[in-house]
C-alpha cells in the first residue's frame, strides 16, 4: 500500500529548519512510493507538493504572533534564544484529524502555527523532527548554554534563575507539554548531540528518539569552478577566502562571531592576503574591527546560488556555540569545501577531524584559529579535505540515503 505522510512546518524555506523540513519532504516524494505533503504557513517555493495557508489564515496567524511576543515580554530572561509558548488555537488539530494521512510529521511549528493543546489532540501516529531543543524545553529553543539543565531536572520555582524575572513561562509552557505530549510519540534528532539532550530531557526520557541527518540534493550541491563561482560573486581571485554565515545582534552570541573575530586576528597573521566572505544578512551600519577586507554577500534565497557561494571560498567557519544540526557545513560539504568548527554539539556530527575539517576545542579562538591555519597552510593537504568532504556528503546526506531513513521508520510505526 502507499502511506501518505502530512508534514507541518511554518515556512518551507524561511530559515534552516524550514529548508530542511522542505527538502525532506521533497525528497520522500522523489526517492520513495511514498505520498507525501508538506502544509506551511508561509509559502514561498512553488511547488506541488506544498500546500499553503489562505490569506485570512496568515492575517489571523500574524495577528497571533504579535500577541504571542506580547505575552513573552512579560517574562524577563538572559536567555537571548527565540522563545515561543504556542497559546493560541488554529483548529489544525480537527484538519489534521479528518485528513487522509496515516502518520502526521510535525517540524519546526512555532510562530502560534498550532497550539501545545492542540497537539495532544491529533489521533493520528506522530513523528516529530526536532529541528531545536523546543520539544523538550520549555518556551526556549534552546538551553542557555550547555552548562543549563532545567529540561533535565524539570522546571520548578526553585530551579528558575536568579536573573531572570516576571512569569516563569519557560516553567508554565513546559508543564502544559507535560500534560498535552503524548507518550507514543516518536522524535527524530538530526544528530546524535540533540538525540542524547531529548533522552535525558524530563520531557521525553521515555519516548522513543532516532536520529536521521538533514537530507540535500548533492546534484545541486556540488563543486563548481572557483574562478567561475568567484566572478560570479564579484570575489578576488587571488585570495583565501574564508565563508561565515551571519552576522546580527543575536548572532553575535550563538553564531560565535565575536570568538570568531578573534580568530580572524591571530589566523592574518599567518595567511597573509585574507578575506572574508559573510551571508545570511545585509552590510551592518557598524562595521566589525577587523583588519581584513570583509565582502558581504547578503540574504541567499536560491540553493544553487549558495552552491556556487560555497564553491567560491576556501573553507567556511562555523563558530556556533549550539548547533542542532549545522545545515550550512553539510552543504560546504557537499560542494567540496571544507568546515572548521568546534567540537560541539550537532556539528560534531557533520565534521569529521582533520577528514573533512577541522574540529576546535570549545570554545577556544586560539583552537579555533589553529584549526583554521592547519586547512589552508597545505595546498595538497586542502585538496584532499575538499575530496573527503564531498565524498563524505554524498555517503550520509543525499536524498536517497534519508529518504530511506524516513521510508524505514514510517512502516516501522504504520505495522505497530
Amino acid at each position: 500500500m502507499m502511506l501518505k505522510i502530512f508534514h507541518l512546518s511554518e515556512s518551507d524555506f524561511e530559515g534552516g529548519a524550514a529548508r530542511a523540513s522542505f527538502r525532506i519532504n521533497a525528497a520522500i516524494n522523489n526517492y520513495s512510493d511514498i505520498n507525501s505533503i508538506l502544509r506551511v504557513n508561509k509559502k514561498l517555493t512553488k511547488n506541488i507538493y506544498v500546500k499553503g495557508s489562505n490569506k485570512i489564515s496568515r492575517l489571523i496567524n500574524h495577528l497571533k504572533c504579535y500577541l504571542s511576543v506580547k505575552i513573552t515580554k512579560l517574562q524577563k530572561t538572559n536567555n537571548p534564544i527565540l522563545h515561543s509558548i504556542s497559546v493560541f488555537p488554529s483548529f489544525l488539530d480537527k484538519e489534521l484529524n479528518n485528513s487522509n494521512a496515516d502518520i502526521i510529521h510535525l517540524h519546526w511549528i512555532q510562530g502560534e502555527m498550532i497550539s501545545i493543546e492542540e497537539i495532544g489532540r491529533i489521533k493520528k501516529p506522530i513523528v516529530w523532527t526536532m529541528h531545536d531543543s523546543w520539544p523538550f524545553c520549555g518556551a526556549e529553543h534552546h538551553p542557555n548554554g550547555l552548562n543549563d539543565f532545567r529540561y533535565v531536572e524539570g522546571y520548578t520555582k526553585s530551579n528558575k534563575c536568579s536573573l531572570n524575572k516576571g512569569f516563569d513561562l519557560d516553567r508554565l509552557t513546559w508543564e502544559r507539554k507535560v500534560k498535552n505530549f503524548r507518550r507514543n510519540m516518536v522524535f527524530v534528532a538530526p544528530s546524535s548531540w540533540l538525540a542524547s539532550c531529548a533522552k535525558k530531557s524530563k520531557l521525553l526520557s521515555k519516548s522513543i528518539i532516532k536520529v536521521i541527518p538533514h537530507p540535500l540534493s548533492v546534484d545541486v550541491f556540488k563543486p563548481l569552478s572557483k574562478n567561475y563561482s568567484r566572478k560570479n560573486y564579484g570575489l578576488p581571485l587571488d585570495k583565501p577566502l574564508i565563508l561565515f554565515g551571519s552576522l546580527s545582534s543575536y548572532d553575535n552570541n550563538m553564531k560565535g562571531w565575536i570568538i570568531f573575530e578573534r580568530t580572524i586576528r591571530r589566523v592574518s597573521q599567518k595567511i597573509p592576503n585574507l578575506g572574508i566572505v559573510i551571508f545570511g544578512s545585509p552590510k551592518p551600519k557598524i562595521m566589525p574591527k577587523i583588519d581584513v577586507p570583509i565582502f558581504f554577500i547578503g540574504r541567499i534565497n536560491d540553493d544553487k546560488k549558495l552552491s556556487i557561494l560555497y564553491s567560491a571560498v576556501d573553507l567556511i567557519a562555523v563558530s556556533s556555540k549550539m548547533e542542532s544540526f549545522g545545515l550550512t557545513a553539510s552543504e560546504a560539504q557537499s560542494c567540496g569545501t571544507p568546515v572548521v568548527a568546534f567540537r560541539a554539539t550537532g556539528l560534531k556530527d557533520i565534521v569529521e577531524h582533520k577528514k573533512t575539517g577541522y574540529l576546535a576545542k570549545p570554545f577556544s579562538s586560539t583552537s579555533f584559529a589553529k584549526g583554521i591555519i592547519w586547512v589552508l597552510k597545505n595546498k595538497d593537504r586542502h585538496k584532499i579535505l575538499c575530496h573527503n568532504s564531498r565524498k563524505r556528503a554524498i555517503k550520509l546526506w543525499s536524498n536517497e540515503v534519508i529518504s530511506k531513513k524516513y521510508k524505514e521508520l514510517y512502516f516501522e510505526i504504520f505495522n505497530k
